[in-house]
C-alpha cells in the first residue's frame, strides 16, 4: 500500500520525471516479479524431488497447489457396478447417447465423492480410479 507521503510526492513530479519514475518502477517491479517466480520454481522442484506438499519456515507458509483432481473412467466403471441403479440415475453417470451430436459418458465427481461413505468395495475402487493432481505451484503466504 502506497502512504500518503508517497502519493503526494509522486503526484508532485513533473511529468518528463513522472514519465522517467514510472517507466523506472515498472522495470523494477518486473525485475522484483522475476525474482519471486524463479524463487517459486525452485522451491516447487525441492518440493517434487522431495515428495513433499509442504515446505517449513517459522514466519511463511510455502504449500504446493496440485491441478484439479482427475478420475480414471475405466475403475469408475467398477464402481458404477455396486451402485444401485437408483444411485446411478441422480447423475453420477450419464451414458454415451446421442442427441444431435455423439456425447460421450461422463462421471459427475461431484455427486460420486458422495459414495464414499457406503465404504466397503465401493470406496476402495472410488479411491482406485482417483488420479491425483500434480503440483503446479508454489504459494507463499505469511503467517499471522
Amino acid at each position: 500500500m502506497i502512504s500518503d507521503e508517497r502519493k503526494e510526492f509522486i503526484d508532485n513530479l513533473k511529468t518528463d520525471r513522472l514519465i522517467d519514475f514510472g517507466m523506472e518502477r515498472q522495470e523494477q517491479a518486473k525485475d522484483v516479479y522475476d525474482d519471486a517466480s524463479y524463487a517459486k520454481f525452485i522451491l516447487l522442484k525441492r518440493m517434487l524431488a522431495d515428495g513433499a506438499s509442504i515446505l517449513p519456515h517459522p514466519d511463511i507458509e510455502c504449500k504446493g497447489k496440485k491441478e484439479n483432481t482427475s478420475w480414471d473412467y475405466g475403475k469408475l466403471a467398477l464402481v458404477r457396478e455396486l451402485l444401485h441403479p437408483n444411485d446411478i440415475e441422480n447423475g453420477f453417470y450419464t451414458p454415451e447417447h446421442e442427441e444431435t451430436i455423439v456425447i460421450p459418458e461422463k462421471y459427475d465427481m461431484r455427486i460420486g465423492r458422495g459414495y464414499l461413505k457406503y465404504g466397503g468395495e465401493i470406496k476402495e475402487r472410488l479411491e482406485a480410479a482417483t488420479i491425483e493432481g500434480k503440483i503446479k505451484e508454489v504459494t507463499l503466504k505469511r503467517k499471522d
